[in-house]
């Protein structure tokens, strides 16, 4: 038993349960590299936050649907905290000039 996550993978996998399996794979693998390695700011981070917004209510209406307790529960949860992740807690904008004195700053620190 796999606890609250059966319900998504029990029964016989159907062909179009499958393709819909794997067209899912590619965005989920789209969103993992783009969250990876874009540095988020305040500009940038409210629109990956309103993405992952959609997703959660998607995931969401798949839990109600699904009723009872299942996976689809923590997919939501996880892209509520990232949502809530990307639209308040952004990196600042840096300017060139900030990043200059940070390099004159760790410059003068390793002479």
């Amino acid at each position: 038993s796999v606890g609250p996550l059966s319900p998504m993978i029990l029964g016989e996998a159907t062909a179009a349960a499958l393709t819909a399996l794997r067209f899912a794979a590619g965005p989920l693998l789209f969103m993992g590299c783009t969250l990876f390695v874009v540095r988020w700011n305040k500009v940038n981070g409210k629109a990956g936050a309103l993405g992952c917004a959609f997703t959660a209510c998607c995931a969401g209406a798949n839990a109600v649907a699904a009723g009872g307790l299942n996976g689809w529960w923590l997919v939501a949860a996880v892209e509520v905290a990232t949502t809530l992740h990307l639209a308040f807690n952004a990196n600042p904008m840096l300017t060139s000039a900030m990043l200059l004195e940070k390099e004159k700053k760790r410059k003068a620190a390793s002479s």
